[in-house]
């Protein structure tokens, strides 16, 4: 009878034993996926900041200022007829909008709802809630194509932004007609 060779087993949280050539093999996979993911993140850090560049409210940041804003921002798709935000709600993100177009409507007092303007590509909504802590917010937001937007939390807009001791003053009716002027005051 052949003595079995002696090969010392490892089970990883599965019912599948490795030896540890294979174990390494697996490290070595997932040391790849972390670093592809990384370049991923990078890559869409870079974008986000690409675009950023190209706000009228955050011209004024510094390269630093526009890094930090990047890494505090997701990127969110929200389908055809879905919300961005709700008239009433406590606001606690900022959206810009990549791709897709939003109407902007404000319940008006016969119980239905006024459209105030269409936001499309490189515009911006919800920084006025953000500015005054528990704001709610003046107008819903809504979808009319799939829309991919940036979104940036409460924290890290006014860490960036409430950084700047300076008022700003954006008028986007200058870009498009009925677009509603904007002014975004010292957040300190």
């Amino acid at each position: 009878m052949a003595a079995k060779p002696n090969k010392t087993m490892f089970s990883c949280c599965s019912t599948t034993d490795y030896t540890p050539e294979e174990k390494d093999e697996g490290r070595a996979t997932d040391s790849t996926q972390d670093n592809q993911q990384k370049a991923k993140n990078d890559a869409s850090k870079k974008l986000y900041k690409n675009v950023m560049q190209h706000i009228p409210l955050l011209s004024g940041l510094t390269d630093k200022d526009l890094d930090r804003l990047a890494n505090g921002t997701e990127s969110k798709t929200v389908p055809k007829g879905g919300y961005l935000m709700r008239q009433g709600e406590v606001g606690d993100k900022f959206f810009i909008i990549v791709k897709g177009r939003c109407e902007v409507t404000r319940d008006d007092t016969e119980g239905g709802q006024e459209v105030l303007c269409i936001l499309e590509n490189r515009d911006y909504v919800g920084e006025t809630a953000l500015i005054n802590e528990g704001e709610k917010r003046n107008a819903s937001v809504r979808a009319l194509d799939k829309t991919i937007c940036l979104v940036t939390n409460r924290k890290t807009f006014r860490e960036v932004l409430g950084s700047k001791g300076n008022s700003k003053f954006v008028d986007r009716s200058k870009q498009h007609k009925n677009y509603r002027a904007a002014v975004l005051t010292a957040i300190n």
